[in-house]
C-alpha cells in the first residue's frame, strides 16, 4: 500500500518537471525570435518616430507623403560572427534577402 502512495507522489513530481521542460523550451524559442527580429523591429520603430518628429516639429504630412524614397541595395558579403549580425549587414546596405553560412554573410 506505501509503495502505490509513493509512485503516485513519484508521477506528480514527473509530471512537474515535464512542464517545466516545455516552459524553458518556450523561453529559448522566444529569446531566440526576438534576438532574429529586434534589429528590424528597431528600425521599424526608430523610422515611426523620425516621421512623428517631422510631423511634430511643424512639417507637413504632404512633406513626409510626396518625399520619394530612393532604396536601392548594395549587394555584398563580409564575415560574420552570427545571424544577427548577418542579417544587421542586410538592413544598413537597404537589402532584403541575405544568406549566412560558417561565418560568411552575404546579402542581395
Amino acid at each position: 500500500m506505501n509503495s502505490s502512495f509513493s509512485q503516485k507522489k513519484y508521477q506528480k513530481g514527473q509530471g512537474l518537471v515535464e512542464y517545466a521542460l516545455i516552459l524553458v523550451l518556450v523561453a529559448i524559442v522566444v529569446v531566440a525570435a526576438l534576438m532574429i527580429l529586434g534589429p528590424i523591429i528597431g528600425n521599424v520603430f526608430s523610422s515611426v518616430n523620425s516621421s512623428l518628429s517631422r510631423v511634430g516639429a511643424g512639417g507637413s504630412d504632404e512633406a513626409i507623403i510626396d518625399t520619394p524614397i530612393a532604396v536601392s541595395c548594395v549587394p555584398g558579403s563580409a564575415p560574420a560572427a552570427s545571424h544577427s549580425a548577418c542579417t544587421n549587414f542586410m538592413i544598413q546596405n537597404n537589402c532584403s534577402h541575405h544568406t549566412y553560412n560558417y561565418g560568411t554573410c552575404s546579402w542581395y
